[in-house]
């Protein structure tokens, strides 16, 4: 190839890669490769085919790590494509505005091992023959030094750039990003101009290598371009801070609802201090009556006492008389009762045998001979009968059986010819059984081959029908409708983007004027501070420049720098003349040994010298000041230290003020970048006429719609007809299929009919023959019944008169048996007849006697008795009219201790009163009673309401709430005075109520102001996420319409009717959406539209909480990748696939197609990174011969209409497809070979070398 290859190209892009002892050949030689058109690479398996492909990405700005990461390749990228010190890639390319350029990549460290590489600029064409030199030392030609190659190029008038070793920095000048101050090298050497930046073109090629692209990486490619220029979406709000709001304000909102409570607790406590002052006056009421009462009682005691024993003197003589009378009683008592269980015995004794029927058994037990005589006779008779009648039976049974035998014989020759028509009846049945099958099948045959014509011409119409349908669903817009409605989309979006970007720099300068005026107040109370330290710097500082500015002679210098405290000591006894004199020459001397003071003084302050001050003949003492300052240099290094602070807070000073100036000019820019975007903002009468205009395209077209449907219509009624009249054609063939099955079953049913009829009459004439033997059979045997009778008549044997006297035996001898089992009855009956039976009367007699005794001596005890208790009688009336007086006054008594309990149990305790109470002792117990109950009543109320107050409080724990009631419990335990008598709940009770009303006046109002703030700030954050992720909503949309606007109007294939790529976004799908949108609608109607400040309600409660769940680390964060989906719309023969997935995709079509829709999709990406301008774009494609010759070739014409060269790699390529390509190379192992002839650049560079020489 020409050495000058110089050429200019309108179009920027690569135009030759050259490898310099690269990988190719073991690393050495020279290879080049034009790449200006399409180019194909072959060669075999592991000739690095695939890692020349690697080196375009490369070119584009790919990092090289991720190039050998993905091979097979066990070296960095450096170790393999620079393996020697002279070795290097180079790239020449045609630069945005027309001119050549190359860049020289080599290894930074001439190692294998290492990873940097760098990158050389150099504006012109790349010449080999510039590249190579002859060694001085061997004489062999080589390539150059990079320092010799910038040498050999100033000599030529080109000046290299400066290396670059940053490939993010190579990255920015190729692609044209901004990036430090790479203007003028982006200016020179970028592949695109103006404010057009190639980002992302690397790892577009890089993923086209393969034909297996991934689904991920395309959805990652597509997540980087959307976050250009703009930050992912997140919400940084702690969720601590959230959770914490959440339960400080349910809380609030529960104690709230406690208000009510809250005044009931207040007027309980004022009842109870009322009620207690009454009890304590009732208290010494209580007392006074209570020792009047105490004596009254005792008076009374010792009454009752002397009667009640008088009582009991008459009550023990009476005793003893009593006690005579009831032992006689008892006595006869006894008596009676011995006699009457006696004769209660023999009353049972006699009761169980008439029970027993022992008077009816001892008689029939001595008469049983007579029953044992009638069995005897009546066996007799029995015996005689019986053996006539079994003769006459057993030749009875013979001839019957006679009879028997006989008829069988004459009914089985019958029987045989039933038979016999049985049979032939079934076989004829069957033969008709069969016919009428066979021609039922043969009506069903025809049935079903008819219905099978009707049933195609029905599908047909069907098909015919829905094709219509299919029509009629499928309208096309007029193209002149479309592109106006197109035209007023587009306005529309820009509109709504233009507005949007608007928004967005409202709310960033917004931010930016807050978070200015948040510094600048933050500035403004550091100037003070710092401004505080200054003066008190400056004050120290002018203090040790007075101190050592005193001249050397004057004694006031003098003290100040050697005693600074001089004033407060010596300074009260030194005479005034002298402290202005300059020739006084004071000095510090130390004491003589002979003037040292008292040992006890020295060893009590050892560590002060004895020293004096002589001035002239006076001399001062200062054994008892400080000690004093041997020079000034300490003085001096703080006067210095204080004047560099001095110096630093000055400047931090004019730092701040110069900050509060920068800040105070940031703010008044962002005011007015908000004023001039919100003037900009198109308003919404303009974006109504837009949708107005729009509407009514709409309208025309929906018209045109209706037009085309009616006509479809009237061709579908047509059908319809036909359809109708074909059903109809089939129904009235099935009845008649129907019709004729129902005349084969009547004919089948006529003939076996006829069948069954002939033969039943056949066999009834057989029957009949059966019949008369039968009946034979029946007469013969009545005669031989007669017979039998005749014969037992002769013999008067009756039967039914042996079963009779059989039966009276029978019952005979169960009686007798019967009999036989009472014997033990019957002696046991004989033996008490003569025992007690005849003693029963004599036992009563004496019985009756004995009870009347018993009589008397009851009357005569009850007697003396009745006039005991008489006088018992008198005796206890007197003593329990006494003991109810002492009663009575036990329970005034108890009544007023119960009463002073309950006082002392309330812990409200008085003195007695001196005087008689004016109320009675009753009238006290009662208001006392009545003032206990009150304040029990008023206490539990108290203590119910603060249970339930403290209940809520312990439910909220957590909370500022709480903490601020312990607070206010805290604080009321220090300042508030008991009186000593309250108990420690009394105590805590106290100060529970006097929280209780710090907290209804002061805690709760300030409280919800707290929470009604935070919740603004909170409000306000996830409102702005939610319009930001509504914009990026709006982003996606506008970026998924440009995608799909060049794909629909430059990327269609042959292979489909139709083809296009949306994105679809998912923002409304993210878990935490629902939750967003609410707070954010919540917060714009309560305060921006309805100006409501009070607390929201529990459902955004709820909501906040439920959103502080979905925070991880302070921040909602929803990555972009999952705010969309990639969606590739195709019509192909005449059916819409889509697809969303990698498995959809893989499943829309062959894999070849497939590959070509993702390359559609990169291809529309290539468009708008390139923004029209004029840039061709290389391609890498690996394993080219995995695709057809068809998908390659509709690839290629994809890539000529869009400005993109392939170079592809395969093995071998088909030969009908060579010609697409410019140049072929293959690859092998000793060198590079082009359209199958070897080229060797360096070669011919060597030899055109030697010819000038």
């Amino acid at each position: 190839m020409s050495e000058n290859y110089s050429v200019q190209k309108k179009t920027a892009g690569l135009n030759r890669l050259i490898l310099v002892n690269s990988y190719i050949a073991s690393g050495n030689g020279i290879y080049e490769f034009d790449f200006s058109r399409h180019t194909q690479i072959n060669g075999a398996n592991g000739s690095g085919k695939t890692s020349l492909l690697n080196l375009i990405p490369f070119f584009y700005g790919l990092e090289p790590g991720r190039i050998t990461s993905i091979s097979s390749v066990r070296k960095s990228f450096a170790g393999f494509y620079l393996p020697k010190a002279d070795s290097s890639i180079i790239y020449e390319y045609v630069t945005h505005n027309g001119t050549m350029a190359h860049v020289v990549v080599s290894n930074a460290s001439s190692n294998q091992g290492n990873t940097a590489v760098s990158y050389g600029f150099i504006p012109s064409a790349f010449n080999t023959m510039d590249y190579i030199t002859q060694d001085s030392i061997n004489g062999k030609f080589r390539p150059k030094t990079w320092m010799e190659y910038r040498d050999t190029l100033r000599k030529n008038g080109i000046k290299a750039e400066k290396i670059i070793y940053s490939v993010d920095f190579y990255r920015s000048v190729i692609q044209n990003i901004p990036m430090g101050d790479n203007a003028q090298l982006r200016k020179r050497y970028a592949l695109s101009g103006g404010h057009c930046q190639l980002r992302y073109v690397g790892n577009i090629v890089h993923s086209i290598i393969t034909g297996n692209i991934s689904f991920d990486n395309i959805k990652l490619l597509l997540t980087d371009i959307l976050k250009q220029e703009h930050r992912t979406p997140d919400l940084q709000i702690r969720e601590q801070e959230l959770t914490k709001w959440c339960s400080d304000t349910r809380a609030f909102k529960e104690i709230s609802e406690l208000t009510p409570n809250l005044q009931h607790i207040l007027e309980l406590f004022h009842v109870l201090s009322t009620a207690k002052e009454k009890l304590l006056s009732g208290y010494g009421s209580l007392l006074w009556y209570q020792n009047e009462n105490d004596e009254s009682l005792g008076n009374l005691i010792k009454q009752r006492d002397e009667e009640a024993e008088s009582y009991q003197n008459f009550r023990q003589a009476t005793e003893e008389a009593m006690t005579r009378l009831r032992s006689s009683k008892e006595a006869a008592e006894e008596k009676l009762s011995r006699q009457r269980k006696l004769v209660e015995t023999m009353e049972e004794e006699r009761e169980k045998f008439i029970d027993a029927e022992a008077d009816k058994w001892r008689e029939k037990y001595h008469n049983r001979s007579v029953i044992e005589g009638f069995i005897d006779s009546k066996k007799k008779q029995l015996a005689t009968l019986s053996e006539s009648y079994s003769f006459i039976e057993s030749e009875y049974a013979a001839t019957k059986a006679k009879l028997i035998s006989k008829n069988k014989e004459d009914r089985a020759p019958i029987e045989a010819i039933l038979h016999k028509y049985e049979l032939e009846e079934n076989s004829q049945l069957a033969e008709e059984d069969r016919k009428y099958q066979a021609q039922r099948n043969q009506i069903k045959e025809q049935e079903i081959q008819r219905k099978h014509e009707l049933d195609l011409e029905i599908t047909a119409k069907k098909n015919a029908l829905k094709t219509l349908e299919n029509e009629k669903n499928m309208f096309v817009v007029p193209p002149e409708m479309q592109q106006q409605l197109d035209e007023i989309d587009a306005r529309l979006e820009t509109a709504h983007g233009e507005n949007g970007a608007l928004q967005k720099t409202i709310m960033e300068s917004t931010g930016k004027q807050h978070q200015a005026e948040a510094k600048c107040n933050q500035i403004a109370l550091q100037y003070v501070q710092l401004q505080n330290q200054l003066e008190n710097a400056t004050a120290r500082f002018g203090d040790l420049s007075r101190r050592l500015s005193a001249d050397e002679g004057m004694l006031t210098g003098f003290l100040n720098e050697y005693i600074p405290e001089w004033k407060k000591s010596i300074g009260k006894i030194i005479r005034e003349d002298l402290l202005d004199r300059t020739d006084l020459s004071p000095k510090i001397i130390d004491a003589p040994a002979e003037e040292i003071r008292d040992p006890a003084e020295t060893a009590a302050d050892s560590t002060k010298p004895e020293q004096y001050i002589r001035i002239d003949n006076l001399r001062l003492d200062i054994h008892d000041v400080a000690e004093t300052q041997k020079d000034n240099s300490e003085l001096e290094d703080e006067r210095r230290r204080t004047g560099e602070q001095c110096e630093k807070l000055r400047e931090k000073l004019g730092e701040m003020d110069r900050e509060q100036n920068r800040l105070s000019t940031e703010i008044a820019e962002c005011k007015n970048e908000i004023n001039i975007a919100r003037s900009k903002l198109l308003s919404e009468a303009a974006l109504n006429d837009l949708n107005e205009k729009k509407k009514a395209v709409k309208e025309y077209i929906a018209q045109a719609r209706i037009a085309r449907e009616t006509d479809i219509s009237s061709q579908i009624s047509d059908i319809q007809k036909e359809l109708k009249r074909l059903e109809d054609e089939l129904r009235k063939h099935h009845e008649k299929y129907v019709e004729m099955l129902q005349n084969s079953d009547t004919d089948h049913l006529a003939n076996k009919s006829d069948i069954e009829s002939r033969f039943d009459e056949l066999k009834q004439t057989q029957m009949d023959l059966l019949k008369s033997i039968d009946n034979e059979f029946t007469t013969q045997v009545s005669t031989l019944n007669e017979l039998k009778k005749s014969k037992l008549s002769k013999q008067n044997i009756d039967p039914k008169l042996i079963d009779k006297i059989h039966e009276e035996c029978e019952s005979y001898e169960k009686e007798l048996k019967e009999i036989n089992s009472k014997t033990a009855l019957v002696s046991e009956y004989e033996l008490w007849l003569s025992g007690n039976g005849n003693r029963i009367s004599d036992e009563r007699n004496l019985l009756t006697e004995l009870e009347r005794k018993l009589q008397g001596e009851t009357e005569i005890l009850n007697s003396k008795t009745k006039q005991n208790e008489s006088t018992v009688k008198d005796f206890e009336k007197s003593i329990r009219e006494l003991s109810d007086e002492i009663k009575s006054r036990e329970n005034l008594q108890k009544n007023i201790r119960n009463c002073v309990t309950d006082l002392d149990s309330e812990h409200i305790v008085g003195k007695p009163t001196q005087i008689r109470p004016a109320l009675t002792i009753n009238s006290v117990l009662s208001e006392t009673a009545s003032g206990i109950s009150e304040y029990r009543k008023a206490m539990r109320g108290l203590n119910d309401e603060l249970g339930l107050l403290d209940s809520k409080m312990s439910s909220h724990r957590a909370t500022s709430i709480y903490g601020m009631w312990n607070e206010a419990r805290d604080l009321n335990k220090i300042n508030y005075t008991f009186t000593g008598n309250e108990t420690q709940s009394q105590q805590e009770l106290i100060l529970k109520t006097i929280a209780a009303q710090t907290l209804y006046t002061g805690i709760l109002p300030e409280q919800k102001k707290m929470l009604l703030l935070q919740e603004k700030n909170f409000s306000h954050m996830i409102s702005q996420y939610y319009h930001y992720l509504k914009e990026f909503d709006n982003r996606i949309q506008g970026f998924s319409r440009r995608i799909s606007d060049v794909v629909t109007q430059n990327l269609q294939f042959e292979a489909f009717e139709s083809f296009n790529i949306e994105l679809e976004t998912c923002i409304k799908q993210i878990a935490s959406w629902d939750l967003i949108e609410s707070i954010a609608d919540s917060y714009e109607n309560r305060y921006r539209l309805s100006g409501d400040y009070d607390l929201p309600d529990d459902a955004f409660i709820n909501n906040l909480d439920n959103l502080a769940g979905k925070f991880v680390n302070g921040q909602l964060k929803n990555e972009v990748s999952e705010l969309f989906n990639i969606v590739f719309k195709v019509t192909e023969n005449g059916k819409e696939k889509t697809a969303k997935t990698a498995k959809n995709l893989k499943d829309l079509s062959s894999n070849g197609l497939t590959f070509l829709l993702i390359c559609a999709l990169y291809i529309s990406l290539i468009h708008l990174s390139r923004e029209g301008q004029d840039v061709n774009i290389h391609w890498p494609v690996d394993e080219m011969s995995k695709l057809s010759n068809k998908n390659i070739h509709i690839l290629l014409q994809v890539m000529n209409r869009n400005r993109i060269a392939m170079v592809s790699a395969a093995p071998d390529l088909s030969t009908s497809i060579a010609s697409e390509f410019k140049c072929i190379y293959r690859i092998a192992r000793d060198g590079v070979y082009v359209n199958a002839e070897a080229v060797n650049p360096i070669g011919e560079a060597i030899s055109r070398k030697l010819l000038e020489s």
